[in-house]
C-alpha cells in the first residue's frame, strides 16, 4: 500500500526459511528470491554510479549490496535458474570489472544454453566494449541462433559495430596488416575471427603478449564453445537448437 517500504534483508531471511522448511512451493519461493537478488543487484549498481562525498561509505554500501546479491543468486545458479545465471554474470562484470570476466562468460553460457536471449546480448556488449572480437563473434552466433541476424542488427547499434569490426578483420592480416582477399586469406581454425597471410604471421600474432595476444582470446572462445555444446546437450528442452552451430 501507499507508504510501504521494502525490507530486502527480512524478505530474504523469510524466503530462505520457507525454502528450507519444505513447504512444497520451492519453485515459487525461488522466483521470489530471484526478485530479491535482482533488487540487491540494482542497489549495488546504483551505488556504483552514485556520486558521493564519502567514497569509503559508497564502496561499503556497494559491497554490502553486492554480497547480499551473490549470497542469493549463487544457490539459484546451482539449481539451474537461467535468470539467476544471467544476473550473477552481469553483477560480476559490472561490479568486479574486467579481470573475472571468464566466470561471467561461463554463467552467460549456462543461461544462453537454456534460451536466455539477454545473456548473449550482454556478452556482445562486453566483448565490443573491450574489443574482444573473437568473443564478440561467439556471442553473435549464439544470439543469431535465437533470433534473425537482420533483426538483431536493427535492434542494437553495438551489434552493428561488432559486425562491421568483424568484417574489417577479414580484410587484413592479423599479424602484419597486409590486405587480404579470398585467395590469400587464411582463417584461424580456433576462433574463426582473425585472418593471416602466412603461417609465420599467425604464429607471431599467437605469441604476442599483452592486449594484442591472440592466444588467450582464442583459447577462451574455444573453451566457451565446448561448454555451450556440453550445456545444450545436457538440457533436454533445448537439445539441438543451439548445439548445431558449434559442430
Amino acid at each position: 500500500g501507499t507508504g510501504c517500504t521494502k525490507d530486502l534483508i527480512k524478505a530474504k531471511k523469510n524466503a530462505e526459511k520457507a525454502l528450507s522448511g519444505g513447504c512444497g512451493l520451492e519453485d515459487e519461493i525461488r522466483d521470489v528470491l530471484l526478485q530479491i537478488g535482482t533488487e540487491f543487484t540494482k542497489a549495488c549498481l546504483k551505488y556504483a554510479d552514485q556520486e558521493c562525498t564519502n567514497e569509503l561509505t559508497r564502496k561499503a554500501q556497494m559491497k554490502e549490496a553486492g554480497d547480499e546479491a551473490e549470497s542469493i543468486l549463487i544457490p539459484l545458479v546451482e539449481v539451474g535458474m537461467p535468470d539467476a545465471q544471467y544476473e550473477l554474470g552481469k553483477l560480476i562484470l559490472l561490479i568486479k570489472g574486467d579481470f573475472p570476466h571468464i566466470t561471467a562468460m561461463r554463467l552467460f553460457v549456462m543461461a544462453a544454453a537454456q534460451g536466455h536471449g539477454r545473456a548473449a546480448l550482454f556478452g556482445i556488449i562486453f566483448a565490443n566494449t573491450y574489443s574482444r572480437h573473437s568473443l564478440g563473434r561467439f556471442w553473435l552466433r549464439v544470439a543469431c541462433n535465437q533470433e534473425k541476424k537482420a533483426i538483431l542488427v536493427q535492434r542494437c547499434e553495438i551489434i552493428h559495430e561488432l559486425v562491421a569490426a568483424l568484417g574489417e578483420l577479414r580484410m587484413s592480416c592479423g599479424g602484419c596488416g597486409t590486405a587480404l582477399d579470398g585467395a590469400t586469406r587464411k582463417l584461424c581454425k580456433g576462433c574463426k575471427t582473425y585472418c593471416y597471410c602466412s603461417r609465420e604471421c599467425q604464429k607471431f600474432h599467437w605469441n604476442m603478449r599483452g592486449e594484442g595476444c591472440h592466444r588467450n582470446e582464442c583459447l577462451e572462445v574455444m573453451t566457451l564453445s565446448r561448454r555451450m555444446s556440453s550445456q545444450v546437450k545436457n538440457t533436454a528442452t533445448r537439445s539441438g537448437e543451439i548445439y548445431g552451430i558449434f559442430r
